[in-house]
């Protein structure tokens, strides 16, 4: 059994940590605030969903961009 130092296994994980910066465009508003969630009616749709990954030292790592075409009813 191999014993571990906590203080090493922090810098572990120090090493690996990313910021991820979400963005995240809709069709709009919902008509009523207080509608059901089952009346999708008054929900906006998503249209695009974006995203950053940032290393610990801040340094942008991957860039994504995604456009979600939404079903015409």
């Amino acid at each position: 059994m191999k014993k571990i130092d906590l203080h090493d296994s922090l810098k572990i994980v120090v090493k690996i940590m990313k910021t991820i910066a979400l963005d995240v465009e809709t069709t709009g508003l919902p008509k009523k605030m207080k509608a059901s969630i089952n009346d999708s009616s008054n929900w906006p749709y998503v249209v695009q969903i974006s995203w950053v990954v940032l290393n610990d030292n801040n340094v942008i790592e991957k860039i994504c961009d995604y456009i979600i075409k939404a079903p015409i009813v």
